[in-house]
C-alpha cells in the first residue's frame, strides 16, 4: 500500500468533524497506547513502519496517523473497546521511550497523553543529552542535504554524529565527541549532529542503529572522498587524537621534496608510488584507487601518501613501508589486488605491528 502524505489527522465526515476528536495516547518501554474516539461498526487498521489509517464503516471516517518513530506493523493492531472508541496498541521497532507520538508537533489538535499508560517510564529520572550542553555553533544541527552539502566544500573536513539521541548505548560517544569539537571546531573543521528522528532519510544512508553489538561511531567527510565510519571507541584525548589523523586527505599526493620531509616527520609512514600515461595521470589509474582503499583502512593508525618519482628505490606500483625514514618493505599495488589484504600485510610490518587488520 501506498504510504499515506499530508495532514496527519484527515476527517472526512461532516458530523465527527464538527465535534473535537479525542485522542489520547500513551507508551511503555515496547508499546504504544492510542484511545481514539471514533465510534465505528466495522473498522480496517492498515499499519505501515512509519504510519497508519485507521478506517471506520460504513461512514468512510479515517484518521490517518505519520509516527515520530518506526513500529511493527504486523505486530500493531487495533479494536472497538464497546464506549464508542477506537483502542490501539503499536509495538515499537526498538524500545525506547518517544518523545513524542507524530512526526511533527501540533499535527493533531487536542491529542492528549494518557498517564496512566506510561507503565515503566519514570518521567523525571531523563538525563540531560549530552548535546544539549553544548552550543550549536560548536556541534552544528544539520539534515542529511545540508550535512552533504557542507561536506562538498572544498578544503573543508566535516565529523558528523548521525545518531538517536535516545540511544543510551552511544551516550558516552556522544560526551566525547562534543568535548572534541569544543577543542577543534572551526570554519573549516566543521563538527556536526544528525538527528535521525528528524530526517528519516539519514536511517538507511549512514547505518543508524542503536544496538550493543553494533559500535558507535562518527563520520568523516572530505570533498570527494565520501564518507568514513570512525568506530569510536576510545576515550576524549583517544578521539581528538584519531580525528586530528583524519584532517588530511586520504591520499595526499606529494613531489619528491615533499616525500622526504613527510618521512622525517613520521616514524612510520607509507608512500605509494604511482606513475601517470601519456593520456592520464596517476589518480586515473586503477592501480591509484586500489592504493587509496588501502589507505583508508590504515587511516588513523598509519600516514599514506602518493608520489610519482621512486623513493629509495621502491619500485613503481608499489606500495612501500617506512619506518624511521628508511624503506622495510615494498608491496605491488596491481589492478586486482585485495585493498584490505594489502593494508594488513603493511600493517604487520610495522614496528610495533598494527594488528587492527585480520
Amino acid at each position: 500500500m501506498m504510504a499515506i502524505r499530508g495532514v496527519a489527522l484527515m476527517l472526512l465526515a461532516a458530523a465527527v468533524a464538527a465535534k473535537p476528536l479525542s485522542v489520547r495516547w500513551g507508551q511503555d518501554n515496547e508499546r504504544l497506547f492510542l484511545t481514539i474516539g471514533m465510534d465505528c461498526k466495522e473498522s480496517t487498521f492498515n499499519p505501515m513502519a512509519t504510519s497508519f489509517l485507521l478506517r471506520c464503516r460504513p461512514t468512510g471516517t479515517y484518521v490517518n496517523f505519520n509516527l515520530r518513530e518506526d513500529i511493527v506493523p504486523e505486530k500493531s493492531s487495533c479494536k472497538t473497546n464497546g464506549r464508542g472508541e477506537q483502542e490501539c496498541i503499536l509495538l515499537k521497532a526498538v524500545p525506547h521511550t518517544f518523545d513524542r507520538l507524530t512526526a511533527k508537533i501540533g499535527e493533531i489538535p487536542g491529542l492528549k497523553q494518557d498517564w496512566g499508560h506510561f507503565k515503566e517510564e519514570d518521567e523525571g529520572a531523563a538525563a540531560e543529552h549530552p548535546y544539549a550542553k553544548t552550543s550549536d555553533k560548536v556541534v552544528r544541527p544539520m539534515n542529511r542535504e545540508a550535512l552533504e552539502k557542507a561536506a562538498a566544500e572544498e578544503n573543508t573536513v566535516v565529523f558528523a554524529d548521525v545518531y538517536y539521541p535516545w540511544c543510551t548505548h552511544c551516550t558516552r560517544q556522544m560526551e566525547d565527541f562534543a568535548a572534541a569539537a569544543s577543542v577543534m571546531a572551526s570554519d573549516k573543521l566543521i563538527f556536526a549532529k544528525v538527528d535521525a528522528r528528524e530526517d528519516r532519510s539519514a536511517i538507511g544512508k549512514y547505518n543508524v542503529t542503536c544496538k550493543a553489538e553494533v559500535p558507535c561511531g562518527v563520520w568523516a567527510f572530505r570533498a570527494g572522498e565520501g564518507g568514513v565510519f570512525i568506530d569510536a571507541k576510545m576515550n576524549k584525548d583517544d578521539m581528538m587524537a584519531y580525528l586530528q589523523s583524519n584532517l588530511d586527505p586520504t591520499l595526499q599526493a606529494m613531489d619528491e621534496k615533499e616525500v622526504v620531509e613527510f618521512l622525517a616527520k613520521h616514524e612510520t609512514a607509507a608512500v605509494v608510488v604511482i606513475k601517470g600515461s601519456f593520456l592520464a595521470g596517476p589518480k586515473q589509474t586503477k592501480s591509484y584507487k586500489v592504493a587509496k582503499k588501502a589507505a583508508e583502512f590504515l587511516r588513523g593508525t598509519m600516514r599514506v601518501v602518493m608520489t610519482e618519482k621512486s623513493v629509495q628505490g621502491a619500485p613503481v606500483k608499489s606500495l612501500s613501508l617506512f619506518v624511521n625514514g628508511t624503506l622495510k618493505i615494498s608491496l605491488p599495488v596491481s589492478d586486482k589486488e585485495n585493498a584490505t589484504k594489502l593494508a594488513a600485510t603493511l600493517a604487520a610490518h610495522a614496528v610495533p605491528p598494527l594488528d587492527t587488520y585480520t
